[in-house]
């Protein structure tokens, strides 16, 4: 349908497999009607740190602060 542009277009924020395994994905993201962001914002070691101390402050909050 995107090829015969019954669907104008589409967008996805990520594909099952990065980087794109199949070839009907890789025809996917080919297709000047498609936008896909990929999904490695949280994978830096920066964001990963503070992802691991927000939960640990909700665990700590949670079980009712440092005492």
């Amino acid at each position: 349908m995107l090829k015969t542009g019954r669907v104008a277009f589409y967008s996805a924020d990520v594909l099952m497999d990065e980087p794109p395994k199949e070839a009907w994905e890789r025809e996917l993201i080919s297709l000047d009607n498609v936008m896909i962001t990929p999904h490695i914002g949280a994978q830096t070691a920066e964001a990963q740190r503070a992802i691991a101390v927000s939960i640990s402050e909700k665990i700590i909050d949670f079980f009712g602060g440092s005492k």
